[in-house]
């Protein structure tokens, strides 16, 4: 890692205006505001996604006590949604505004959130109480993150490799944080889950909206 940070340096040095280095880069990248409500846009949508599928495994197990197999069947729905929205957003690009996928999308992340508090409302607990708002909140994370995704490279075009280095590990930081988070609050309920999985899906929808509203400045 030492190595890294000391010697490997943008690829394509010779572009103009590349950084010295992968810290150097890091730290041009890191101050630049368009680049960083795009970087946290999908952190946190990815985040809600996969803190949700965390709490839905311990409860389906623990108090549903439903079958692994059954599990592994209604998980499909979460990277069907997000292979859904990925292929809209797909076809929309061109025809709609990034923005608009990136906030639209990010919307639909949130409303998918929402309806994961059901349960902890004292609506019946089911596996589609679960896995129906992981569908929705899938296809919205599907339709935003490309997005999302391509605008912050194109922040800077001397580090387009530095900058998806950083959007990727953004992710899975904060998905990695989130679900510990899950893990700590699980108290047999699907409230903590929700909470959990609203918070992120709010937090990246926050962040859309700033990179829509003033994205285009840096420093």
């Amino acid at each position: 890692m030492l190595l890294a940070v000391a010697v490997i340096g943008e690829p394509g040095r010779g572009s103009p205006g590349a950084g010295p280095g992968l810290a150097a880069g890091f730290a041009r990248l890191l101050a630049r505001r368009r680049f960083v409500f795009h970087m946290a846009n999908p952190a946190f949508g990815s985040a809600a996604f996969m803190s949700a599928n965390a709490g839905a495994a311990w409860l389906m197990v623990d108090v549903l006590e439903r079958p692994a197999t059954e599990y592994g069947l209604w998980f499909t729905l979460g990277p069907a949604g997000f292979m859904l929205g990925n292929f809209v957003s797909g076809r929309l690009s061109g025809r709609l505004a990034a923005r608009f996928l990136i906030v639209g999308g990010t919307g639909l992340t949130l409303a998918g959130a929402l309806t994961a508090i059901t349960p902890a409302i004292g609506l019946p607990l089911t596996p589609a109480a679960l896995f129906v708002p992981i569908l929705i909140l899938s296809v919205g994370q599907g339709l935003s993150m490309p997005q999302a995704q391509a605008a912050a490279m194109s922040s800077d075009p001397a580090l387009t490799g530095t900058a998806s280095g950083i959007v990727v590990f953004a992710q899975f930081l904060m998905s990695g944080l989130l679900t510990q988070a899950v893990a700590l609050l699980y108290d047999g309920t699907a409230l903590p889950v929700a909470a959990v999985a609203i918070a992120a899906a709010a937090a990246s929808l926050l962040f859309g909206i700033l990179s829509v509203l003033g994205g285009g400045k840096s420093g």
